[in-house]
């Protein structure tokens, strides 16, 4: 057969209480902002020269003990694995119309796998859309010492779907995450955020492509929970990773195309699966209300969450009476408690946000907001922050309990305590939680790392 598809449907449980909802980027960033930062790898130093370009087939290794040691770890097998949304082996005689959508006539099926000759960047789509924590591995090979193997995740689309599509639609500009691995001559490999040579993420110049060789790439990408990582495996070994703290996973970025400039490249054996993050398993076993910009099933107290970023300027007064803004906490991950000396369960919300403060070591900023000064131990124990949210003068109550809740609660649109919400770095609300949970848990401090803390 041409195609094999497996559906799978991906049910998260929220215990019980209210279904979690697909992952999703719409309201919590702009997909198509750059990203906030980068983290480049370049080669090591000691890293063996490969010879050039023009080297004899077989006088140089495509990855050298150099390159593997960007981790020390062994990637994923190739091999199709249950649960695969895409399986492509490219055994008919033609590229199937209701698959795939290409970018131009310059790609061929035969010899069971697809050739993209001269195709100048515009990519041949898989029409499936692509989970944001998702892991494409396929086969792919160039005939020249030129090599340039390309590939495009996270794509639009564009530059697709003309009658008959042609190179004629004129210059394609990238929408999506760029892999090249032996571009420029054979001389550089990258991951790239659109544009291949302003939008740079991880750069490696040892590597050089072997003509005829085949090479089994693997891509990961956790594009919605663990911040934006990408990671390039090659033949097994880890080869380029980089990071995108504002990554492409919305709507109209979710395709994958296999892509070329001028060399002739072929690929082969293409299956996409969805990637098992722990982390979302651990938020998900909190039961989250909000989810990175969209809502669940409305619980029956829960705020309208009018914000999907930290709201400028909120915060309360310290011990000594200072006034701190949130906000200019920014620059690492922040847990907002929302408390109140009068709450019975937000006492033993401190002690085990107190517990995880001090396991993550100042990773993330950890702030109990409460309208009146707290007395418990947790507090005093100077893991969390502790923030006067006080009552306007002649205010009524908005909170439960026996007492009143700040400004502050009122713009977060809390109406009950305890209520905790999870930004990440950059301000932007990942997670929500109505009411008390264990935040001594393994769930809760998965949920908490995935905002980006380091393992």
């Amino acid at each position: 057969m041409l195609q094999r598809w497996v559906a799978v449907v991906m049910l998260v449980s929220a215990c019980g209480r209210e279904a979690v909802p697909e992952v999703a980027a719409e309201g919590a960033r702009d997909a198509t902002a750059p990203p906030a930062a980068t983290e480049v790898v370049e080669p090591r130093a000691d890293a063996p020269d490969v010879g050039p370009p023009d080297v004899a087939e077989g006088a140089a290794p495509a990855i050298d003990a150099a390159v593997a040691g960007l981790d020390g770890a062994a990637g994923p097998e190739a091999s199709a694995p249950e649960g695969a949304i895409a399986v492509e082996r490219f055994e008919g005689p033609a590229l199937d119309a209701m698959v795939w959508n290409p970018g131009s006539d310059r790609y061929r099926v035969g010899s069971g796998d697809v050739t993209a000759d001269g195709v100048e960047n515009h990519p041949l789509w898989l029409r499936r859309p692509l989970p944001c924590d998702v892991r494409i591995a396929f086969t792919a090979w160039a005939e020249t010492a030129a090599g340039d193997i390309k590939f495009e995740v996270m794509g639009d689309g564009a530059a697709a779907g003309s009658a008959p599509p042609a190179l004629a639609s004129g210059p394609y500009r990238p929408s999506g995450y760029v892999f090249i691995m032996g571009g420029w001559g054979n001389t550089t490999s990258v991951i790239a955020r659109g544009d291949e040579r302003d939008g740079r993420l991880a750069v490696e110049r040892s590597t050089r492509v072997v003509p005829g060789r085949r090479y089994q790439m693997t891509i990961e990408i956790e594009g919605e929970i663990e911040g934006g990582e990408l990671r390039w495996f090659v033949d097994g070994i880890a080869f380029l990773r980089a990071r995108d703290p504002n990554p492409l996973c919305a709507p109209g970025h979710a395709l994958f195309g296999f892509s070329g400039w001028e060399s002739r490249v072929h690929f082969d054996d293409l299956v996409v699966t969805p990637l098992p993050t722990a982390t979302v398993r651990g938020c998900a076993g909190l039961e989250p209300e909000f989810v990175a910009g969209k809502r669940s099933v409305p619980f029956a107290n829960a705020p309208r969450l009018p914000f999907a970023t930290l709201p400028e300027g909120l915060g309360g007064r310290d011990a000594a009476g200072n006034r701190v803004a949130l906000d200019t906490l920014r620059g690492r991950p922040l847990v907002l408690n929302l408390s109140a000396p009068w709450c019975g369960s937000c006492g033993e919300d401190a002690a085990t946000l107190a517990a995880l403060s001090t396991r993550l070591g100042g990773d993330v900023a950890f702030v109990v907001l409460t309208p009146e000064p707290l007395g418990t131990e947790a507090t005093r124990s100077g893991a969390l922050t502790v923030l006067v949210d006080a009552p306007e003068a002649g205010s009524r109550g908005s909170g439960g309990g026996s007492g009143v809740l700040g400004p502050a609660a009122a713009r977060l649109g809390v109406t009950m305590v305890p209520e905790t919400f999870l930004f990440d770095a950059a301000g932007h609300l990942r997670w929500h939680f109505p009411g008390p949970r264990d935040w001594g848990s393994a769930d809760a401090e998965a949920c908490v790392r995935s905002l980006g803390v380091a393992r």
